[in-house]
């Protein structure tokens, strides 16, 4: 299998910093607003998809890219075709058969007054009809499935499903994913979830293994709940920062085995999960990211687990995620990591906004409302009193980004917790709605506005979720 060096998450433009995208893609404005043919001609190529895509009816036998999105689009979409098994049946089941766009020259449709990145070559759309603009994502056997989505995030790609101001789950582009690591304030919700562990459970992989640690390799490692004695203990390293609780890893060598926690990232690189993007490891190329020389190692194996399976140094070994998939790690070489208490967190913001709701007369009102799909008139008291929202709405963007990474989890060991990941949409639903009050100022009439214009989303995601209060 060929070794293809992706790109490190840092090389992609970051939108939010002015002058980026014109200067990694170049500009792709002509005169008058239009297009610019001569960049177009200059900066965009063609790729053939690895399956048979089709676009209102007619086949698509190729995508217009960005040049600089190529071997990047190539390698995600390779990847998919073999996590699908090369079977078009599963293509087709999960809807990864709908091309909905690739390069066209206009504007955001969430933010009109800059470019969209279809404008550079730099975006693809997919499954539209079953991921559309505005609504959030489910793991519901109808929108993408995850394991498409983290093969765009394996290479570093945004997905629109992270965006924190309106979703657009159909949507990826090749900008700098704002990973759980970015300083504060530079944030998306997600880098490659932990279910990816789920995809590649009993998948092995044969790669190169080298020990790392002890007393003559004491080092700091990259997960801050790792306890100082880890060396001590089994444990590995990945080349990539997973985000929150770490799947385990079971290693063999010599007709032995031992079950691993991941205490650390690497040997070597620190974005390239291999597992993910039907690759082998990058560093077995000679020289890592950023161009050291390298042993070629795959996976680094603390001094406990290289001597439970007999492994001197360096060795092959074999290497899978255990079927559990993503699992709080509970190793003596990690602390304890504490269990939340989701029920009365979420049991708290409820009697938050609760309070609120009847604070200001307006319960019954939006009861009715929700209850009739979101149609109606809504009036407010004018006395309404908000000042507590913009605090409501603080905790409950951090505990919904917290709850949508722990409850998928948790629930492996408390299946009674389930039912509580369908109620997170409504809470993002809530949170939207939250914003745009607390934009609304004291003005009675465009607070009512607000809520009158998320109102009927809201229902509609009370009733996809089958979720009663």
């Amino acid at each position: 299998m060929p070794t293809f060096p992706s790109l490190s998450k840092q090389e992609w433009p970051r939108e939010w910093i002015s002058g980026e995208l014109d200067n990694f893609y170049g500009d792709p404005r002509g005169a008058g607003g239009r297009a610019n043919s001569a960049w177009a001609q200059e900066n965009l190529t063609k790729i053939v998809p690895p399956w048979a895509m089709r676009s209102d009816g007619g086949a698509v036998s190729q995508i217009t890219v960005h040049k600089k999105c190529k071997d990047s689009l190539t390698r995600i979409l390779n990847a998919i075709w073999e996590s699908a098994g090369r079977d078009p049946a599963k293509i087709k089941a999960a809807h990864l058969d709908e091309f909905d766009g690739s390069y066209n020259f206009r504007v955001n449709v969430n933010s009109p007054s800059r470019l969209s990145l279809h404008a550079y070559g730099a975006a693809i759309d997919l499954a539209a009809a079953e991921n559309p603009n505005g609504a959030p994502w489910h793991d519901n056997g109808r929108m993408l499935p995850r394991w498409a989505i983290d093969a765009f995030l394996a290479e570093g790609w945004s997905w629109g499903g992270d965006f924190s101001g309106t979703p657009d789950p159909m949507h990826f582009q090749a900008t700098f994913n704002r990973h759980a690591d970015a300083p504060l304030g530079q944030q998306q919700p997600a880098s490659i979830s932990n279910s990816s562990a789920h995809l590649t459970a009993n998948t092995k992989f044969t790669v190169t293994g080298t020990v790392f640690g002890g007393p003559q390799d004491d080092q700091p490692v990259a997960y801050p709940d790792v306890g100082p004695d880890w060396a001590k203990h089994p444990g590995v390293a990945l080349p990539f920062k997973f985000r929150g609780p770490r799947p385990k890893v079971t290693v063999s060598a010599n007709g032995k085995s031992v079950v691993c926690p991941i205490v650390d990232v690497g040997p070597w690189n620190i974005n390239d999960p291999y597992w993910m993007t039907a690759a082998r490891p990058q560093a077995e190329a000679g020289t890592d990211m950023s161009g050291r020389r390298t042993n070629g190692a795959g996976i680094d194996l603390t001094p406990a687990a290289a001597a439970a399976i007999g492994l001197d140094g360096k060795g092959q070994v074999v290497w899978f995620f255990d079927t559990t998939g993503a699992e709080p790690m509970s190793d003596a070489s990690t602390t304890h990591i504490p269990q939340l208490n989701v029920l009365n967190e979420l049991q708290a913001i409820k009697n938050q906004l609760d309070g609120l709701i009847h604070k200001n007369g307006a319960a019954l009102q939006i009861d009715q409302i929700i209850k009739q799909g979101g149609n109606g008139q809504l009036t407010l008291p004018k006395n309404v009193d908000l000042s507590q929202l913009a605090d409501v709405n603080k905790q409950l963007e951090v505990f919904v980004q917290l709850a949508t990474n722990i409850l998928p989890v948790i629930s492996i060991f408390v299946p009674q917790l389930k039912v509580l990941i369908p109620v997170l949409p409504v809470l993002t639903g809530l949170l939207k709605m939250g914003d745009d009050i607390a934009g609304a100022g004291s003005d009675p009439t465009k607070i009512a506005d607000a809520l009158a214009a998320h109102l009927k989303d809201v229902a509609q995601q009370v009733q996809a979720s089958n979720f009663r209060a």
